[in-house]
């Protein structure tokens, strides 16, 4: 008789556990669904976003920003090809006169965009008066880096640093435009709660499969026709169990 208490009790126990897990099992599955319509509605809201004309006039600055830092890449260039050949002539200048702008310079040929006055084209001056004189001697390169000395012309300077310092402007207004553009911060957003969401999706699969690896391990029918057999042996009695 206790062995049969033991196992009724066993029995109730397991139905609540399995009552409680279908339960749960229920809820779970009722999120995963509201989650992944959400998700559809995240997904139609990034497709209508796409297609605004917030979002399209966005890209379009994007494009035209990406156009002018080229336009910038292609001007750094060209002041390098400009000084390289002659940095050997400034290097020796810098022996024969004492100048923080050449010593940048030296350091990089962009500090153009930093000689408000062009103290340059004066330093070149000085460079191949002091190379015609002798005074600077770069052996068999004098001939070339008098060539490329004359070559550089300060309306060309002007020009680059013009063109420079506009395409940086026109920069900095694009910033302000994609600043005030929400179109694209919407965009993360979405994508942000769409991943978010398939997040919570994928650990509720694991919850849902450990549930499900609980509830067959509940063997009620098993317990079921334990308890009848102990009653039959007991009193002879066949009796059903209806659950």
């Amino acid at each position: 008789i206790l062995n049969i208490s033991e196992l009724l009790n066993k029995l109730i126990s397991s139905i609540k556990t399995k009552e409680e897990l279908n339960k749960q099992l229920v809820s779970l599955n009722e999120t995963s669904k509201n989650l992944e319509f959400e998700n559809y509605s995240l997904n139609q809201n990034i497709s209508d976003l796409i297609n605004s004309d917030s979002y399209k006039a966005y890209i379009q600055l994007e494009d035209k920003k990406k156009v002018l830092e080229n336009n910038l890449v292609e001007i750094k260039n060209k002041v390098f090809e400009i000084f390289s050949p002659i940095e050997r002539g400034l290097k020796k200048l810098q022996h024969e006169q004492n100048s923080k702008t050449l010593d940048s310079y030296i350091i990089t040929p962009l500090a153009l965009f930093e000689d408000e006055k062009f103290e340059i084209i004066e330093m070149l001056d000085n460079l191949k008066s002091l190379i015609v004189t002798k005074k600077i001697d770069l052996s068999e390169k004098n001939s070339k880096i008098l060539e490329n000395i004359n070559s550089i012309k300060k309306v060309y300077l002007v020009k680059l640093v013009n063109d420079y310092r506009e395409y940086i402007f026109k920069i900095n207004e694009i910033d302000k435009e994609l600043s005030d553009n929400t179109s694209v911060k919407t965009y993360v957003e979405y994508g942000y709660n769409i991943n978010f969401n398939k997040h919570k999706i994928e650990k509720i699969c694991v919850e849902i499969e450990r549930i499900d690896s609980k509830l067959a391990s509940i063997q009620i029918d098993e317990l079921k026709n334990k308890i009848e057999k102990k009653i039959f042996e007991v009193s002879g009695d066949k009796i059903s169990i209806i659950i």
